[in-house]
């Protein structure tokens, strides 16, 4: 079944706005940055703080309306994808011997913990211009929403034998300059918003 893309938008409104309202004040206040908020701009998907509200922070109802909100924005393969990356947190730590401490910071890393999770929503939901972001290690969806549409998708896991969620591994889709225009030429997949996005940002080897 189709979806459109006003439709998403809607339904990640509905969710943002659910999520924000089941916030006390003080979360509330590292959940909500203004659209105009630079770190809007920014993405990673390294085991380092994201900002926002961690999920380690929220109780039982404020975590599953943090993963509604996640949810609003992937299809339910993605959305089974994306959790099960956040549950292999647990079994890296038990690989690690469970040495550090759960939600401890070492620098810009911290031990192995499914609750090391952030969302943010920037700006009042279902505004002429907001959007929001979920992340954590090896998971990273970030919507802009302008004019009751979702306009982007970030592209960049390759299936196997290709980089996987890792940009520095073994990236085999390329981008070549021809004609004053770019060549993309790979395989990607689990890609945010793909059937509703305008404009779709693909990262791509530009050289060996």
């Amino acid at each position: 079944m189709s979806v459109n893309a006003r439709e998403v938008a809607e339904r990640m409104a509905e969710a943002a706005g659910d999520w924000l309202a089941a916030l006390p004040d003080d979360l509330r206040a590292k959940a909500n940055p203004p659209f105009a908020d630079p770190r809007r701009e920014v993405w990673y998907y390294t085991p380092t703080d994201h900002e926002g509200a961690p999920m380690a922070d929220l109780d039982v109802r404020q975590t599953q309306l943090a993963h509604r909100l996640l949810a609003s924005g992937l299809s339910l393969p993605a959305y089974r994808r994306a959790t099960l990356i956040m549950n292999l947190e647990a079994w890296q730590d038990a690989l690690g011997g469970w040495r550090i401490p759960r939600g401890s910071m070492r620098g810009t890393m911290h031990g192995s913990d499914p609750a090391m999770y952030f969302a943010s929503v920037f700006g009042e939901p279902g505004s002429a211009a907001w959007g929001w972001r979920f992340g954590g290690h090896h998971v990273s969806v970030h919507y802009t929403i302008i004019d009751g549409e979702a306009r982007s998708s970030f592209v960049m896991t390759e299936p196997a034998p290709g980089a996987g969620s890792d940009p520095a591994g073994a990236m085999r889709t390329r981008a070549e300059r021809r004609d004053g225009r770019w060549r993309i030429t790979g395989r990607k997949w689990f890609i945010t918003g793909a059937g509703e996005a305008k404009h779709f940002i693909v990262v791509a080897r530009t050289s060996d």
